[in-house]
């Protein structure tokens, strides 16, 4: 199931963030989506354990919580402006996805130990691939 919400929910992203309206200030349509997002949080949050509370923003201590809000307005702007400079869904999202792939393997690879099998690496580089057949100019016969 949590698979399956991921990619229900970067489908429905992509397409919202491609449908957006052309001259909506960025900014202000992110603080839009998060005002929403957060009231959706606090309203789902006791189904998974108990209400958010005031002992939660002991969270503003830690860095990866200021990471992770630095992140989200990068993917959501980067998202944004690739769409309103004519980025295509399928170029922006497999540019996206693919460059994130081999960065986030080779960080766990090299921070964290995770193992790249012969496998996986040859996943990786079938994910350059993908992303140099996305960015690179057709070839003139």
């Amino acid at each position: 199931m949590p698979i399956g919400l991921i990619i229900a929910s970067q489908v429905g992203y992509q397409l919202a963030q491609r449908a957006m309206p052309a001259g909506a200030n960025p900014f202000a349509a992110i603080a839009v989506a998060y005002v929403l997002g957060i009231a959706a949080c606090v309203a789902l949050a006791p189904l998974v354990g108990r209400p958010i509370g005031i002992a939660d923003s002991g969270l503003v201590r830690h860095w990866p919580i200021w990471a992770l809000a630095a992140s989200v307005v990068g993917i959501e702007l980067g998202y944004l402006l690739a769409y309103c400079a004519g980025w295509t869904l399928a170029t922006t999202t497999g540019v996206g996805y693919s460059a994130t792939i081999v960065l986030v393997a080779l960080i766990g690879a090299a921070y964290f130990s995770e193992a790249i099998s012969a496998r996986r690496a040859a996943g990786l580089v079938l994910a350059v691939g993908a992303v140099w057949l996305l960015i690179a100019p057709p070839r003139s016969t």
